[in-house]
């Protein structure tokens, strides 16, 4: 392409070389020059220029045009690749014995009484593990859901995926992430004193069965798994 464009600016300016000419000198015979490519040059000298410039005009949209078919032509090939497809999404069924409860599949397993290390080994064995609350909604599905199962209000408490066993006082999640504090996640004792509030001995999350707000308690208690995956 380099050498086209080089061939035809030699040929612009020998053309202007010979209008220069002809505009100076009208008697000089100069159709021998350019008389395999071009028409004779006007008498009138403008008339010679526009017909240059026109010419000029002409080549570099041949360039453009082209350089506007190769762009073309590659965008054409790059849109034929092939990009594969992300894999289908949950279709929102949860495997039996786990049930659909908000984004996530839950168990409640109320025939267990376990400790809190052993209510995740439980858990563990169904794919799992003991479940997290990240918000108020997830929350109030949770307690839907377990109201639901326990509909003869058993007496039961609940473990959550929830411990500070190790740092005392930084309540985090199984999962790594920080439990929220405050209502409407903890309740209180006595009714007034807000939980966790047990200390070095109570470091393990409960759902407590006279209000299923969390609490805090000894994770050598045995309670219900709820299951999470």
């Amino acid at each position: 392409m380099q050498m086209v464009v080089i061939n035809q600016l030699l040929v612009l300016v020998m053309v202007m070389t010979v209008v220069v000419v002809e505009c100076e000198n009208p008697r000089l015979d100069i159709e021998v020059l350019y008389q395999d490519h071009f028409p004779p040059l006007h008498t009138n000298c403008t008339q010679s220029m526009t017909d240059l410039l026109l010419l000029r005009q002409e080549v570099k949209l041949t360039e453009v045009t082209k350089i506007l078919t190769e762009i073309r032509d590659a965008l054409t090939t790059t849109s034929t690749i092939h990009v594969p497809r992300p894999p289908p999404t949950d279709n929102g069924t949860c495997t039996s014995p786990m049930r659909r409860v908000g984004e996530r599949c839950l168990l409640l397993a109320l025939w267990e009484r376990l400790s809190w290390m052993d209510a995740r080994q439980y858990c563990a064995g169904l794919g799992g593990d003991l479940a997290v609350l990240t918000d108020a909604n997830n929350l109030a599905d949770t307690l839907h859901y377990i109201n639901e199962i326990n509909s003869e209000r058993t007496e039961v408490s609940v473990w959550l995926g929830g411990t500070d066993q190790t740092v005392e006082g930084v309540w985090l999640w199984v999962t790594g992430d920080p439990m929220p504090r405050g209502p409407p996640f903890w309740g209180y004792v006595d009714n007034y004193r807000s939980e966790p509030s047990g200390g070095k001995n109570q470091n393990c999350a409960v759902l407590y069965h006279q209000d299923y707000y969390i609490h805090d308690t000894e994770c050598s208690g045995t309670f219900a798994p709820l299951c999470q995956l």
